[in-house]
């Protein structure tokens, strides 16, 4: 299936609203990954807009989305597809603004992510202190 600038933008925001909204079930995870996973891997041969908007949008969905798809083992996969076409896309960027787009949602997930150790790290040293005590 292939996506045009407008079913790009109305897929991923047609996801970004029904999954912002109501808690994430692994099932709804899965389709939202599926989804992403098909639009960047379509995205090659578009326009440079087309990348753009792909790559803006990834990154919001990214963001809202990372924490609850990577702590979710069944999703490991899914989600691993989709960094990998994220990366590619990135890798082989033809212009600078792809490329930026591209590095942003990198950014993302590495931040939302490291937030994410930070915080199950926390918890464990509590859990260990509290446990020695």
């Amino acid at each position: 299936r292939r996506y045009g600038d407008d079913a790009s933008c109305t897929c991923l925001t047609a996801l970004m609203e029904s999954y912002s909204t109501r808690s994430l079930t692994t099932a709804d995870a899965a389709t939202a990954l599926t989804h992403l996973i098909e639009l960047l891997s379509s995205v090659s041969g578009e326009s440079t807009k087309s990348k753009l908007l792909t790559l803006s949008l990834t990154e919001i969905l990214l963001e809202k989305l990372i924490i609850r798809l990577a702590t979710d083992p069944a999703l490991e996969e899914r989600l691993g597809q989709c960094l990998f076409e994220l990366l590619r896309i990135t890798r082989s960027a033809q212009s600078a603004d792809i490329f930026i787009a591209g590095q942003r949602c990198w950014i993302v997930v590495a931040d939302r992510l490291a937030e994410t150790l930070e915080s199950g790290t926390e918890q464990m040293v509590t859990a260990a202190t509290t446990a020695a005590q």
